[in-house]
């Protein structure tokens, strides 16, 4: 088979139409007992899917009351207290590296201070800053979950190239690299939906990606469902990644979709 860097694909739509079963479900123990004593973890999300707000949404929309929100953003704020992040750093305009003494870029990290717990579902891109403070945010201990599809499947509300939509093809941040990690793609894979096990649950995947360990990395990692995710100890922190969105791509809500969420949020925040 061919495999080609990630890097090295230009992103494509795939005439795939992703949904579930329609049908509102009952959130796991877990979730009833979070809700119903009032407290609920923080939770920072990064995304350029449309999980915080319809896809399309209008400025009055945002506003609405009576506006219906994607089920992934409703079945995570019935566990955590959940916030929607456009950046990792307030220092946008910083040049550190990765190499910067913790003192000299203690303000970097500042956005992040607030979570001990931090999804990124297929990212604009990280700034060189965002990098530094993800990479020092992990090892001081915080958990991530970050998801990068190279080819993502669904449809959206704006045409092809409108920079409103998704990012179509994954942009692998370099913290990714550091910690061990690398993404490759087979565009020659079936365009189908394939459904991946790992100890824990199952994902369902359409076009994913492939991750393989690196000899060079500051982590300590373990690859799952079929090298499409990988859980990696990293300083005091966590980071679970997983080589395809299709789940965070999916507009009904359902059983097996609800349960495929609470078993890989289950998976990546102890």
């Amino acid at each position: 088979m061919k495999r080609v860097s990630i890097a090295g694909i230009l992103p494509i739509v795939a005439a795939v139409v992703l949904v579930g079963c329609s049908g509102a479900t009952d959130s796991d123990a877990a979730a009833d007992s979070a809700v119903q004593s009032g407290e609920r973890e923080p939770l920072g999300l990064m995304t350029s899917l449309p999980i915080y707000w319809p896809d399309g949404a209008a400025l009055d929309d945002l506003v609405d009351a009576d506006t219906q929100l994607p089920w992934i953003r409703t079945s995570l704020e019935q566990r955590f207290d959940l916030a929607a992040l456009d950046t990792l750093s307030l220092d946008q305009d910083s040049t550190q590296d990765f190499d910067a003494e913790p003192a000299q870029s203690e303000q970097v990290a500042a956005p992040l201070a607030a979570f001990d717990r931090l999804m990124i579902v297929q990212p604009r891109g990280l700034s060189p800053a965002d990098n530094v403070a993800l990479d020092e945010w992990v090892n001081a201990g915080g958990q991530l979950l970050i998801a990068l599809d190279p080819m993502l499947a669904g449809h959206y509300a704006y045409p092809l190239g409108d920079p409103r939509n998704p990012m179509m093809g994954a942009l692998i941040p370099p913290v990714v690299e550091r910690w061990g990690l690398s993404i490759s793609f087979d565009i020659q894979q079936p365009l189908e939906m394939q459904s991946f096990d790992y100890d824990g649950g199952s994902l369902p995947m359409v076009m994913s990606g492939q991750i393989a360990l690196e000899a060079e990395g500051e982590g300590a990692c373990s690859l799952d469902a079929d090298d499409r995710m990988a859980t990696c100890a990293i300083g005091e922190g966590r980071v679970t990644m997983v080589a395809d969105a299709t789940l965070f791509e999916m507009t009904e809500q359902s059983d097996k979709g609800e349960k495929h969420l609470q078993d890989l949020l289950a998976k990546a925040f102890n």
